[in-house]
């Protein structure tokens, strides 16, 4: 895994608030995905703070990120190949 980007969009339609993460690279482990989302919620809600992320990155401590995201509401839209 060389590179990925993580965007988030926030949707408010209809009454029904979704967040929106969409997460592009080129290769990704068991689980990676749902990984980040998770953490990112975290993050989010205020349980997890960025330099305890930044140090489960660098340090490779997956104890320090957040739970794994359930998989329902999980997509995937597209592949592409070189």
């Amino acid at each position: 895994i060389t590179d990925f980007t993580v965007e988030s969009f926030w949707n408010n339609q209809a009454n029904a608030s979704i967040i929106e993460f969409r997460v592009t690279g080129d290769g990704f482990l068991h689980y990676m995905v749902r990984s980040i989302v998770g953490t990112l919620l975290e993050v989010g809600r205020g349980e997890k703070d960025f330099d305890t992320i930044q140090t489960a990155i660098v340090g490779g401590d997956r104890n320090l990120a957040g739970a794994t995201a359930p998989a329902n509401g999980l997509t995937l839209l597209k592949v592409y190949y070189e």
